[in-house]
C-alpha cells in the first residue's frame, strides 16, 4: 500500500513483515487524505480533528489524539493500526515507529 510517500509492505505466506516509511512531516491536508486512503470514515477524521484541537500545539500526539487512536484501533487491521499511527506521528513531526 502506498500513500504519497508512506507505504506498508506485507511479506510471504505465514510471515508478515511490515515496513513503514513516512515523510518526516506531512501537512494536515495530506494527513487527512492518507487516512481516507487507509479506510477511515469522515466521522473518524472529524473526531481526530476535534482531538487535535483539544490538544493544541504539541510536539507529539497529545492525550486527546492518543485517546482517539485507542478508540478506533479496535476497528482497524494490524497493518492499518501501524499506518494510522505512523501518519499521525509524522504529522506531529516525529519519526514513525516500525
Amino acid at each position: 500500500m502506498n500513500m504519497n510517500g508512506s507505504n506498508i509492505s506485507v511479506g510471504s505466506t505465514g510471515v508478515v513483515n511490515q515496513t513503514m516509511n513516512a515523510p518526516t512531516v506531512i501537512s494536515r491536508d495530506q494527513l487527512m487524505q492518507d487516512l481516507v486512503n487507509t479506510g477511515l470514515s469522515q466521522a473518524q477524521l472529524d473526531a481526530l480533528t476535534e482531538a487535535a484541537e483539544r490538544d493544541g500545539v504539541v510536539v507529539e500526539p497529545g492525550p486527546a489524539v492518543t485517546s482517539w487512536f485507542n478508540e478506533i484501533r479496535s476497528n482497524l487491521t494490524a497493518a492499518a493500526v501501524t499506518t494510522v499511527w505512523g501518519l499521525v506521528t509524522a504529522y506531529a513531526g516525529l519519526p514513525a515507529a516500525s
